[in-house]
């Protein structure tokens, strides 16, 4: 008891102690918010009565330079830059710009070049003289064969343009725009006075044979093919025919095969005869446990429809159920069931026989009746475990 108190006792000298040491607050400075600044540095100055303390006081952080007033030849431009802190500005001088000649926009030129003739006092100065950069000639008069042309072009650069003369044509040959042709060439002929003058003088390039009329087995036919450059025709008979067996459209069949078979006199031959080409069997009746199925399938050439019958379905069991039969002498039995036709499979259910650890007796299944009616509400109702 003694010592909880002279616990406590300490714990409130302490307190105290305490109390008496922070009754006294040291002198905190108070600074303006705006910035003071001269050409080097920025400070907050004291708003207190320590007017010689400041805060914050570091180098101006200039940006980057900004032209206010453009330099010309005849006065100095200004520029200035601003402190990113305090915004305190510095203005420079910028010195007059050296002379710039000036130029014409248009050009000036000869045969040869062209360039930009000075507009200031000293003309002997030009800008951007280069030799002209031609395109190509144009035809502004046609040369014939009696008299000359005449062509230009001009400079892609000051558009100056450049005429010569074009010499007058040699004598040419003039042909007809019309075909002249025999069994084997064709060509143009000379409308000039050289009448032994051709022009285009080929070999015919025919296209494919067109029958004019059926060859048949009594009479013959014929054919012709056109050039296709100058249209000439030829012409060519066409042999009588060898006699051709005639067939039905329909199709003769049997279980094996399908064909046409001849129309005309000679009824022994038979045409495109071939095996079935069978598609897909159709189910036109399902089998069952109990009943054997139907299909079908048909000739995708003749339609030959071809039917066999499919062997009964295999059963459809159900899960295997035990028969609860099994004792501690041997395994008991199971059970599962067709769900089609209600066959039932039964089998020994290995494993099933039941063991009784030494010291254990077996029960055999059974119910009672547990709890009463009356009494604690806990036991009631009566229930079958």
């Amino acid at each position: 008891m003694k010592k909880t108190n002279w616990f406590i006792y300490t714990i409130l000298f302490a307190v105290s102690t305490l109390m008496v040491s922070c009754s006294y607050e040291v002198h905190e400075h108070t600074f303006a918010s705006a910035w003071t600044s001269d050409e080097t540095n920025h400070w907050h100055v004291a708003t207190c009565e320590h007017t010689k303390e400041v805060s914050g006081k570091a180098a101006h952080t200039f940006g980057e330079w900004k032209t206010t007033v453009e330099a010309t030849e005849e006065t100095e431009g200004k520029k200035e830059h601003s402190c990113s802190v305090c915004s305190y500005k510095e203005e420079q001088s910028l010195a007059k710009l050296n002379h710039t000649h000036k130029f014409s926009s248009d050009w000036t030129n000869d045969a040869t070049d062209h360039w930009h003739a000075a507009t200031c006092e000293h003309a002997e100065e030009v800008s951007e003289k280069a030799e002209h950069s031609f395109g190509d000639w144009t035809v502004t008069k046609e040369a014939t064969e009696e008299a000359e042309g005449s062509r230009a072009r001009s400079c892609t650069v000051c558009r100056y343009t450049a005429t010569e003369a074009i010499e007058k044509l040699a004598h040419t040959h003039k042909f007809a725009t019309d075909w002249t042709s025999n069994a084997t060439d064709h060509w143009h002929a000379a409308t000039c006075g050289h009448a032994e003058e051709v022009s285009e003088k080929a070999k015919h390039t025919f296209g494919d044979w067109t029958v004019t009329k059926e060859a048949t087995e009594e009479a013959e036919g014929s054919r012709e093919r056109s050039c296709t450059v100058c249209g000439y025709t030829a012409t060519e008979a066409i042999e009588k025919l060898a006699h051709t067996h005639k067939f039905a459209t329909g199709w003769t069949k049997d279980g094996t095969n399908h064909w046409h078979a001849a129309t005309c006199e000679h009824t022994t031959e038979v045409s495109g005869k071939a095996a079935h080409s069978f598609g897909d069997w159709t189910v036109t009746k399902e089998a069952t446990c109990t009943e054997n199925g139907e299909r079908k399938t048909t000739c995708t050439v003749c339609g030959y429809e071809k039917t066999e019958v499919t062997d009964k379905a295999e059963h459809t069991f159900g899960e295997y159920v035990s028969n609860n039969d099994a004792t501690t002498e041997a395994d008991g039995t199971k059970t599962r069931e067709c769900s089609v036709c209600g066959y039932k499979d039964t089998v020994t259910d290995e494993g099933s026989k039941i063991i009784v650890p030494e010291g254990f007796v077996l029960i055999p299944a059974g119910t009672f009746q547990m709890g009463s009616n009356v009494g604690y509400s806990d036991n009631k109702p009566v229930h079958e475990v």
